[in-house]
């Protein structure tokens, strides 16, 4: 059977409401091979790919890590339908390996690859199939660190305080 690599890994973090994903690739080739990482909401939408302007060189028998992520204008975990697609491609936009991961637990299933070329003008995935989008999860909350309050409210009452002292008269 030939091989262009495939998808060894794939872990996820959800920090202050973005999701990051950290996508090892496992050239098995005998060449080095370029690859590029596609991450899609569990309806299609194409949200980040990496690299974004040029494609990645991974020697031969060798791995590379590559990161996607909602964390930009086009993404929304509160988007992503509970589930979202990764797919890796070689140079020539040929699709060689596909995941659908369950947004939370992690939960990697093989994705279903219809079309093993995508159009450099249309890179559009075909939806999450429904059975593997679990429930609506609760939406995340911005998150604002306490500490950072603290830190400004005492810079602002330190600033009052020295510019006080500073213009007062003795």
């Amino acid at each position: 059977m030939t091989t262009y690599g495939m998808i060894e890994t794939i872990t996820q973090t959800i920090t202050n409401g973005e999701l990051f994903v950290n996508v090892n690739v496992l050239n098995d080739t005998p060449q080095t091979q370029e690859y590029r990482v596609f991450l899609y909401d569990a309806f299609g939408k194409l949200l980040d790919k990496e690299p974004d302007l040029f494609w990645k060189n991974v020697s031969k028998n060798s791995r590379k890590i590559l990161k996607v992520s909602t964390n930009w204008k086009y993404g929304c975990i509160d988007d992503l339908g509970g589930a979202y697609k990764i797919r890796l491609l070689i140079q020539g936009n040929l699709i060689v390996d596909e995941k659908i991961v369950t947004l939370g637990t992690g939960k990697v299933s093989e994705g279903d690859i219809k079309d093993p070329f995508i159009d450099d003008e249309n890179e559009n995935a075909s939806p999450v199939s429904p059975d593997l989008i679990p429930s609506p999860q609760p939406k995340i909350p911005p998150y604002i660190a306490p500490s950072t309050l603290g830190i400004g409210a005492g810079l602002l009452i330190a600033g009052a305080v020295a510019l006080y002292f500073l213009t007062s008269k003795k």
